[in-house]
């Protein structure tokens, strides 16, 4: 939040890849900072659902339930000020479900580095929740594996 605010830069959306704990707790607060709308995938409302109750088990005050301005589903594509979004989904069966988003070469992935890779290609920028930005060929090799 302090790039965007300290860049004068405007927040078109907030790409939640999962409703968990981890990647969910304060984006109720930052999209009402920010003015911007919350996209999510319909697979994580059960997760953004338990989210007051597991951040209270964790010790943390103050977690919201984040409002949801736009549910997508698998393989569905948005456009936000002029970027087309790809909505992608991990081929494992696990629920809840683990979602991506891509936007041109740049690939959303959260926490989901290893359930996403088999969808990830060769030059393309891989934005995981935390840690900083790779190109793919930079971690994985010719058959998707790590380097």
């Amino acid at each position: 939040m302090q790039i965007i605010q300290s860049h004068q830069l405007r927040a078109v959306g907030i790409l939640l890849t999962s409703g968990n704990l981890k990647v969910a707790a304060r984006v109720a607060e930052i999209s009402a900072a920010l003015s911007c709308p919350v996209y999510c995938h319909t697979d994580a409302l059960l997760e953004l659902q338990r989210l007051p109750k597991e951040a209270r088990e964790s010790g943390l005050c103050g977690v919201k339930i984040p409002k949801i301005h736009t549910f997508v589903r698998d393989s569905e594509c948005l456009t936000l000020e002029g970027f087309e979004v790809a909505v992608l989904e991990s081929p494992s069966t696990n629920i809840p479900k683990k979602i991506a988003y891509r936007i041109g070469d740049n690939v959303f992935v959260g926490q989901n580095i290893d359930a996403m890779k088999s969808l990830l290609c060769s030059n393309q920028r891989v934005f995981p929740a935390s840690g900083k930005p790779f190109h793919f060929d930079e971690l994985f090799g010719e058959n998707n594996e790590m380097k």
